[in-house]
């Protein structure tokens, strides 16, 4: 039975209303998800990469050191599925060519913003390369910095690209080793941006404006729990 234009033009104007009370309600929510996770390299706007991540796990099993992982049911049905960075735990390598950027098929990691990209290596390689490569890259220099040497870019950042802001970071004063006595360094060590985290007066000093938030100071931080904080951006 044909709808007559009536029926269309209502069910239309229907429709649009419910979608925008939809996305008013998505909107709504987004900050107070937002203050619990951190996003992958280059993510777009929450609002954006909710609705538009496609939850298929290609940059999650890109990544090299396992560092991003699925949000489950139990974080809100909106982003069950969708990824985040584990930067309490693990951090992040800011990977030369970005491989979790690369897997991305929908563009919720804002791939257009990585304009180094490699015409040799195929997703399905970077998904082969598994995650040992990367842990025990980042494990030898931890291992390294311990001795106060300053240890090589083994895995160097790409400077043809823009880095991306995935946390700020704070020091603990009341729990940082060269606060309350013995010296360190280690994290200034391990810092793979220049001018980022330096010692001053043989203290940790982080500047949040050159710091991208990649948590290896925080993973290679000697004390337990970690000195190193990490601030979700607003």
């Amino acid at each position: 039975m044909a709808i007559d234009i009536s029926k269309r033009s209502f069910l239309r104007r229907a429709g649009k209303k419910i979608s925008e009370v939809a996305i008013e309600q998505v909107e709504d929510r987004i900050p107070v998800y937002k203050v619990n996770w951190y996003r992958p390299p280059f993510a777009v706007d929450e609002f954006e990469f909710i609705v538009s991540c496609l939850r298929c796990d290609a940059c999650i099993n890109a990544c090299e050191v396992d560092v991003l992982f699925a949000l489950t049911a139990g974080h809100g049905t909106m982003v069950a599925g969708t990824p985040v960075m584990d930067l309490t735990h693990n951090a992040c390598l800011l990977c030369d060519n970005w491989p979790c950027v690369l897997a991305c098929e929908s563009g919720v990691l804002g791939g257009n913003q990585v304009t180094e990209r490699s015409n040799e290596v195929s997703k399905g390689q970077y998904n082969s390369l598994g995650s040992q490569d990367g842990k025990q890259r980042f494990q030898n220099n931890s291992a390294e910095s311990q001795s106060n040497t300053k240890v090589p870019d083994s895995n160097p950042v790409s400077q043809k690209s823009k880095l991306p802001k995935l946390a700020d970071v704070a020091i603990n004063r009341n729990t940082c080793l060269p606060f309350i006595g013995p010296e360190c360094g280690i994290c200034v060590n391990v810092c793979p941006i220049e001018g980022a985290l330096q010692l001053i007066d043989e203290r940790p000093v982080v500047d949040n404006q050159l710091c991208v938030g990649c948590a290896q100071c925080r993973a290679a931080c000697v004390t337990d729990p970690s000195s190193i904080d990490l601030l979700v951006l607003a």
